[in-house]
């Protein structure tokens, strides 16, 4: 299952409220940080956020769990590491 970990700043709380408003997504209190969970994908667009592309861009500093599989201007969406992905082991 991919993850988002959002540092609990002001700056990223409108990505935040997005994710609770989401019910594809799950958020999960982690100290100084709020994990955002989605499954199978986790799909945020920055339209729904009211974010401007500089926070954007910075809201992958808290790190992931999984997979990016698009980031840009507009969507920020993880894979799970394993979602069709060829590993070299085959």
């Amino acid at each position: 299952m991919p993850a988002l970990y959002v540092l609990k700043v002001p700056e990223f709380r409108p990505l935040i409220a997005c994710a609770e408003r989401d019910p594809r997504l799950r958020t999960t209190d982690c100290g100084n940080y709020v994990r955002i969970d989605g499954d199978p994908e986790l799909t945020i667009a920055r339209s729904a956020t009211g974010m401007g592309e500089a926070l954007w861009f910075g809201s992958l500093v808290g790190g992931i769990e999984g997979r990016i599989s698009e980031f840009d201007a507009e969507v920020i969406r993880l894979r799970a590491d394993d979602a069709g992905v060829p590993t070299g082991d085959e």
